[in-house]
Parts: C-alpha cells; structure tokens; sequence
C-alpha cells in the first residue's frame, strides 16, 4: 500500500515528509496542502530520479533529472516537461546546450557529438532544424537550413525512424447489451480506432463488435497465444466493467454479462494470465471502460520522457514489454461528451494518432490523452506496466508508415 511519514496541517500533507507509492515510487520533500511544494526528490521504481523545486504538484523551477538510460537533464521545468534553458547529456555522449520546449530540443542551441561534430542554430523536436552551421570534426563546415537533423540543401524526402517488426490489433467495442444499459460511443470508437492503426501504421486487425462472452475470450486467446518473439500485439476494450471490491478484482463486460457478476463476466486476472502467457515481445493493452484501473499497479507515471534515437529504439525493442493504459482508475467514466461521437478518452487518443508522424512511444501518447481527459471530465487515465507479466523494461513503440 501507499504510506505518507511527515508533517501534516489540518489534516493534509504539510512541510517536510515522505511518501511511499504502491509501485515503488518515493518523494521526499515539502509538501503544501497534499501537493509537493518547494525543493523535493521523487525516485521512481525503475530509478529515474528528479531533484529540484516543485510547484503545485509539478515539477516546475530548477531542477535535475536523471534518465533510466543514464542521460541527464539540468535546467529549467514547467509542469512536469522540460521547458525553458537547459542541458543535457545522453548517454551515449552527446550534449546539448540551450533551448527546451514540450519536453524536447527547440530553440537556439548547439549540440556536440562524441566524434568532435559542433553544430550551432536552431532547433525543432530535439533535432536540428532551421539555419544553423555545423563544424564537423574532419574540418568540413556546412551552413545553411536544416531539415529533421540533416542538411537541406539537396535533400527530397528524408528518412523517418521504421521497422520491419509486425503488428497486430484487436479491438473489441460493445455498445448493445443484453442486460445492462446500452452504450452510445464504444463501437464508434473500435471502427474509428481501427481505421488509422491499419490505416495510419500498418496493423493487422481484428475488429469485434458487440460479441458474448464466449467469442471474446476466445478472440483473445487466439489473438495472443498464436504469436511469435517479435511480434507487436495490442488490445483495445470498449464497453461497461465493474469491480468487485472484495475480491479486488476488475472484470470485462461482454454483451452477455449479467448485471450482477456471473460466468460471462471477464475477470482481468484472466486477461492478464493470457498477457503473461503470450509469446508476442511487445503488448500494450489499452481499456476504455469504468474500474479499469484494477489492472494497474500503482499510480499513473508522470515521468519525463527522453527523445528517441535509432539507438534507443533498437534498445526498446529488445526489451520485453507489458503495458496497459487505461481511461480511469477504479471509477466510472464517461462514455461521451455533447455531441461527441467518440468517449472523452477515446477521442483524443484517436486524434493523437492520426495527428503523429513520427514513432511515438506508448507514454508519449498517454500523456496526450491524459491532459485533454483531466480538464474535460472528472476522471484520470492511467500508465503503467501490468504488474506480474513479465514486463522488463521496454516499450510499444507506434511507426508511421512512411
């Protein structure tokens, strides 16, 4: 469980103290009203770490942060992203000087590679783009404009991060069912989710709409059981859940489910045996339904999140991978909003995807979803490994096709 060791003031968090997270998480700091407040050092589980001030609840001020990788950022944060000046030094040498923006390299600035390379100017989305001049370590000196981190001039098309791994969907979207209220949104939002992983990023996909309990579970075990070490598997669930709080237990609804528990009812410590189980490398899970929460360990992550790089990429993807993003925690939430056609976590999720045109990790897109959700309805997504399968560090990575 979670455990707070401090001071408190009418009954809230209050001057120094000490909290213990569920998944390994630790701050120790200020806190004012509940909220970190003032300098602090939060250490994530898998040893990130942040020391700096706070302001609200948020990494904002002055401030180091140290990357799982090793790369190490000192300088100016607003709500959580790198923003402002800064420097920071990867892991693999390379140090950059100057602008930051939305968590990444934008601005003026100047970079240094370990081969002697010095490159001076501007920048967009952690590369150089713009005017800029680099001085290479050979002597040679290229000044002019700048494209996604090469030279400009002379350049069509520029080559994007791909891969030759495969990918494959199911997606699963209830709105009619046989004993509990109808739903207006999920099959919208499995037709419309579909349509731009296979259109957008080259999945496979599985689509099923309003199905029993039998033909579900037996999808899933299909659709997980019958992959190899290099696949890339994601399972998207929209439709009613409930939680049953003494077992401390989540279940998945299919059409057939009755309003009070019985055998249709998917208990997610299945869903999760049949995760644990696949052979598949990489698998997200993403649920849109009340009580998902309950396939989580701990508390959403707000770590920052570091460029990707061809190595970091290649790095990810030996790692094996067992994620779950979820559109509450043990709560309801809200099939949709006015005259949405989408749920209020399904619609920006969708948008970020079709919006992206670079690889983009499964956080990244999170963190999207997760600021549009938190200012329009009165739940909290959530990020997190699916504790007990395996998960060892990777990520899912999403490659727009070229």
């Amino acid at each position: 469980g979670e455990k707070y060791e401090g001071e408190w003031k009418g009954g809230e968090k209050h001057g120094e103290g000490k909290y213990f997270y569920a998944n390994g998480n630790i701050y120790v700091g200020a806190w004012e009203k509940n909220l970190e407040q003032g300098y602090g050092i939060f250490t994530w589980s898998n040893g990130e770490k942040y020391e700096g001030e706070w302001k609200g609840g948020y990494r904002t001020g002055k401030g180091k942060y140290t990357f799982e990788s090793g790369t190490v950022y000192e300088g100016d944060f607003f709500e959580n992203r790198l923003e402002g000046n800064g420097i920071i030094n990867y892991a693999d040498g390379v140090e950059y000087i100057g602008e930051f923006k939305n968590g990444d390299e934008n601005g003026q600035g100047s970079i240094t590679y370990p081969n002697g390379d010095k490159y001076v100017g501007q920048f967009k989305d952690a590369f150089e783009h713009g005017q800029g001049k680099m001085v290479y370590a050979n002597g040679d000196v290229y000044e002019g404009l700048w494209e996604d981190g090469k030279e400009a001039e002379g350049k069509t098309t520029l080559a994007k991060h791909t891969t030759n791994e495969k990918y494959y969907a199911l997606i699963i979207g209830n709105n009619n069912y046989d004993n509990l209220e109808n739903l207006d949104n999920a099959v919208n939002d499995a037709k419309d989710l579909e349509k731009v992983l296979k259109e957008k990023y080259g999945f496979e996909t599985t689509l099923m709409i309003d199905k029993k309990s039998d033909e579900t579970l037996d999808e899933i075990i299909k659709f997980t059981q019958n992959r190899d070490k290099n696949d890339n598997i994601l399972i998207y669930y929209a439709g009613h859940g409930e939680l049953i709080k003494k077992q401390k237990r989540g279940y998945w609804l299919p059409t057939d489910a009755g309003s009070s528990q019985d055998s249709k009812w998917l208990s997610n410590n299945n869903i999760k045996d049949l995760i644990a189980s696949s052979d598949a490398k990489h698998i997200l899970l993403v649920v849109d339904s009340c009580f998902s929460g309950s396939l989580m360990r701990g508390s959403g992550e707000n770590k920052s999140v570091e460029k990707l790089t061809k190595t970091s990429i290649e790095r990810l993807q030996k790692k094996k991978t067992r994620l779950v993003m979820t559109s509450g925690g043990n709560e309801q939430v809200a099939d949709g909003i006015g005259n949405s056609k989408n749920s209020v976590f399904a619609e920006p999720l969708i948008k970020a995807l079709k919006d992206n045109n670079n690889v983009i990790r499964s956080i990244e897109l999170f963190q999207t979803v997760q600021n549009y959700v938190i200012n329009n309805a009165d739940q909290t997504p959530n990020h997190s490994l699916i504790h007990g399968t395996g998960h060892n560090g990777g990520e899912f990575l999403f490659f727009p096709k070229s």
